[in-house]
């Protein structure tokens, strides 16, 4: 059970929030009496003040833009933003393209880069064979001479 006010705030907050929800069979109710559609009257129709409306005037013209009717700077607005849509198109395509051939460069770039570390690998076991077979001869050219300096003491 709520103690103190709390149960008196909620009860006043339950019957102010059902109190101010408007009832909805009322309110149709009362918009279907309150619209009359004016009834209409045989009458000619009335000569328009304004030429009628061409909508190829001058796309790239200032006055196309400048025009007083709503219509002809809409439209021309509107011609260019899809001027400016398909410039931003071809330069998009163009973008791809360049990231597309940058993207095969890349990866010739680092199959280049495996196979120059593979053939350096294959170098240095080359001169580490190189070294071998370099301190063999060496130490048979030290063998040789010790040999030819104990032949030529003894004579």
């Amino acid at each position: 059970m709520l103690r103190g006010y709390r149960g008196v705030i909620l009860a006043l907050g339950l019957i102010l929030a059902g109190a101010n929800q408007p009832d909805k069979d009322t309110e149709a109710g009362k918009g279907a009496q309150q619209y009359k559609p004016a009834p209409k009257l045989a009458t000619a129709p009335s000569p328009s003040p304004e030429p009628p409306y061409r909508p190829y005037a001058d796309r790239y013209a200032d006055t196309c833009y400048k025009a007083q009717n709503h219509d002809t700077a809409d439209l021309c607005a509107q011609w260019r933003a899809a001027l400016a849509a398909e410039k931003a198109a071809d330069e998009a395509r163009l973008a791809t393209i360049a990231a597309v051939i940058g993207t095969f460069l890349s990866l010739a770039t680092v199959v280049g880069l495996i196979i120059t570390i593979w053939q350096t690998n294959g170098a240095l076991g080359e001169a580490r064979r190189g070294n071998r077979l370099n301190l063999l001869f060496e130490r048979r050219t030290r063998r040789e001479a010790r040999k030819a300096e104990r032949g030529n003491d003894a004579t």
